[in-house]
């Protein structure tokens, strides 16, 4: 069954490409259909496979001269044969224009910070575990960010600023497709409170980038709450499941 807030998110994404109104040429169409399986090298009394699904992704980009504008959106359209379910997902609905030293970014995208051999030291922004852990390709451990993003160019360094009005969690495993060792395995009812979207919990991150010779120096700080829960008990049968404040 498909996503009604996904479809609604599409139109939205559809509604950028006339944004930049000086387009030269038309949108620029890419894409590509691709297969991801992932069987289980065990047994298993539900089914012989983490992952097996068939995607279709699409993209469509549009640049105009008003402000240097970009108009972008990529949307995934799959069947998960494993749950024998077809949806659509939003993974990047965005604009992008100009204003003398400073670009801004608006809209749904991917925000990678600090990353060496998958060690997110600074990266505090939401990420798929159980995609990467089941097999998918590596573009999708990230989860979009529906954000605004600033960035300054003086000219001797860069400024990086990341505005996030509406909290999004990791993706963990959850004990469907993938296992995983739950200390709280007793307890039977469990509750997640996350953060709600007002302006105190509107997560901000920045970072400060200067070249110096053959090295790349950065200064990253960020403001929000951890994309992992952290647990405790509110009776002797259940437990919550809250996302803390966090600041790197």
């Amino acid at each position: 069954m498909l996503n009604i807030k996904a479809i609604l998110a599409l139109i939205a994404a559809l509604a950028l490409i006339p944004w930049t109104a000086y387009a030269l040429e038309p949108p620029e169409l890419h894409g590509f259909i691709q297969g991801n399986f992932t069987p289980r090298v065990s047994g298993s009394p539900d089914d012989d496979f983490i992952l097996a699904e068939e995607r279709l992704q699409l993209e469509a980009e549009q640049f105009g001269d008003a402000l240097n504008s970009r108009a972008f959106f990529k949307m995934d359209f799959f069947h998960d044969a494993v749950y024998d379910e077809a949806d659509l997902e939003l993974r990047e609905a965005l604009v992008d224009f100009s204003l003398g030293k400073f670009d801004f970014r608006v809209g749904r995208q991917i925000i990678t910070w600090g990353v060496g051999d998958l060690i997110f030291i600074n990266d505090a922004f939401p990420k798929d575990f159980s995609a990467f852990f089941s097999g998918r390709p590596l573009e999708y451990l990230k989860i979009p960010s529906d954000a605004l993003r600033i960035s300054y160019f003086p000219g001797s360094f860069s400024f990086d600023l990341v505005i996030v009005p509406a909290f999004e969690r990791d993706n963990l495993p959850d004990g469907e497709r993938l296992l995983f060792f739950d200390p709280l395995a007793a307890i039977p009812n469990r509750t997640v409170t996350e953060p709600a979207t007002e302006l105190g919990n509107t997560e901000v991150a920045l970072r400060l980038q200067k070249q110096v010779s053959s090295y790349d120096l950065s200064l990253y700080v960020f403001r929000g709450f951890s994309k992992q829960p952290g647990a405790r008990l509110i009776s002797a049968d259940t437990v919550e499941l809250f996302f803390p404040p966090l600041n790197i």
